[in-house]
This record gives C-alpha cells, sequence and structure tokens, in this order.
C-alpha cells in the first residue's frame, strides 16, 4: 500500500499532463488564447507537453525493471516542475490572466513530484540509506528544477514578437531601424520611388528596414495586404515586387 500511493501519484500527475496537453493542442479552452501567442523553442506548448509526458510515462512505465528509470523519473519530474514555474510567472506577470489548463497541468506536476519524493524517501527509510544518499537526491532534484527553469526562461518566446520581427528586411538584428513610409497613391511617393529603392540597397547592409503603408489615399487599403504578402513571404524578391505593384 505504501508504494501503490505515491505510484499512482506518479501515473496521475503523467497521465493527466499528457491528456491536459492534448487539450491545449486543440485550443478548447477560450482562456488560452494569450497563452498560445506563446512558443517553447519555437514549438506550441500542446506539441512539447505531449511529447514530454509520453516520454515521462515510458519512464514511469519502467521503474520496476530498471533502477536508473527511477532516478530519470524523479529529474524529469522536477525539471518539469521548474518549467511550469515559469509558465505560471508567464501568467500571473505577463499575461495577467489565468489559463485553467495550464494551473492543471501545473498542479499534476506537483503532484507527481509529491509522489516522487515520497516514494524515494520511503526506499531511503526501509533500506536505512545513510543521509549521504538523501543529500544527493535533493541535490539531483533542485538542480534539475533550476533547469527546468532555466530552460523555460530562455526558451519560451512570444509569437506575436517574432511575427512582428519577420516583416522586416535588411540586417535584422541591428539595433536601428530606418522606416519608409509611403502611400501608393501619394503623387510625391512615387516620384521618390527609385530613389527610395537605391537608398535601401545601401542602407539594408547595416540597419533594419520597415515599409509602412500609410494611406492618404483610401485605394491604398486595397494595395495594403499585397505589401505584407511580399513582406512577410517574399523577402528575397521584395523589391522587384513592391516596383510591380507600384505600376498598378
Amino acid at each position: 500500500m505504501g508504494f501503490m500511493v505515491p505510484h499512482a501519484f506518479m501515473w496521475l500527475g503523467t497521465l493527466a499532463g499528457l491528456g491536459l496537453s492534448v487539450a491545449s493542442l486543440l485550443k478548447i479552452c477560450s482562456a488560452c488564447s494569450e497563452t498560445a501567442n506563446y512558443r517553447i523553442f519555437g514549438m506550441d506548448f500542446g506539441w512539447f507537453g505531449i511529447a514530454y509526458f509520453v516520454l515521462l510515462a515510458a519512464v514511469v512505465a519502467l521503474r520496476q525493471r530498471f533502477l536508473w528509470t527511477r532516478w530519470c523519473a524523479a529529474l524529469l519530474f522536477f525539471a518539469a516542475a521548474g518549467a511550469e514555474t515559469r509558465f505560471v510567472w508567464i501568467q500571473k506577470y505577463e499575461i495577467g490572466q489565468w489559463c485553467p489548463i495550464c494551473l492543471l497541468i501545473a498542479t499534476a506536476v506537483l503532484a507527481a513530484c509529491i509522489g516522487v519524493t515520497w516514494h524515494t524517501f520511503e526506499l531511503f527509510t526501509r533500506r536505512r540509506a545513510p543521509m549521504k544518499s538523501k543529500l544527493v537526491f535533493v541535490v539531483l532534484v533542485s538542480v534539475f528544477f533550476i533547469s527546468g527553469l532555466g530552460g523555460a526562461i530562455m526558451g519560451v518566446k512570444q509569437q506575436a514578437d517574432a511575427a512582428e520581427q519577420d516583416l522586416f528586411l535588411g540586417k535584422t538584428d541591428s539595433p536601428t531601424t530606418v522606416y519608409f513610409v509611403t502611400d501608393w497613391f501619394c503623387p510625391a511617393c512615387i516620384k521618390v520611388e527609385p530613389v527610395v529603392e537605391r537608398m535601401f540597397r545601401g542602407l539594408a547592409k547595416s540597419v533594419r528596414i520597415g515599409f509602412v503603408d500609410f494611406p492618404i489615399h483610401k485605394e491604398t487599403l486595397n494595395f495594403t495586404p499585397y505589401n505584407l504578402q511580399f513582406l512577410k513571404y517574399e523577402k528575397a524578391h521584395y523589391l522587384e515586387l513592391r516596383r510591380l505593384l507600384a505600376l498598378k
């Protein structure tokens, strides 16, 4: 009985985390809209969670066959707890809104950590392990908790920021940004377009460049979607396409 309860905690945390990761991927929670703008190492939280909890399920399933998997399970759970700490912080201080699914995943991971710790110290007591073994366990899970937290801090980015950067041309990592603001039906803008093109070729080597439509004439609004499409998906041919679009 003493073994079954903590083992059940681990399975509960693993399967709940897996199921909730699938729910996160399906976007069935309306409160998750802001959280969905974030990615971890470029991956959707749902896909990342599925991969992680599938790995955990395999490790937990093998805990009774291989001694090393017991340690792996403990370390993976505490790494997940560190990452979840960062996710909760983001909801509290960046988004300002709680995501029920994310909070349930964090709770499931916490329950699993409790189960791992309970079972490990139960084994230490039963085998009368020396204090050194307990200290090693505490140090290792602390290191993995901090590693999970640090990984989440470095890996979690807001998708909206990345999407905004995609609209820039030139040296996109430059701290300096030059904007060309034009109207497609402005006679003066049309006249200086060749000058803008020459300036772009010179500036693109050293600064980040953005092209902004300023609709003085309402007809310009019909051209803005094409301009944005070129900026996002046709960077290599942007000047050529811009020239063709300017011919109207």
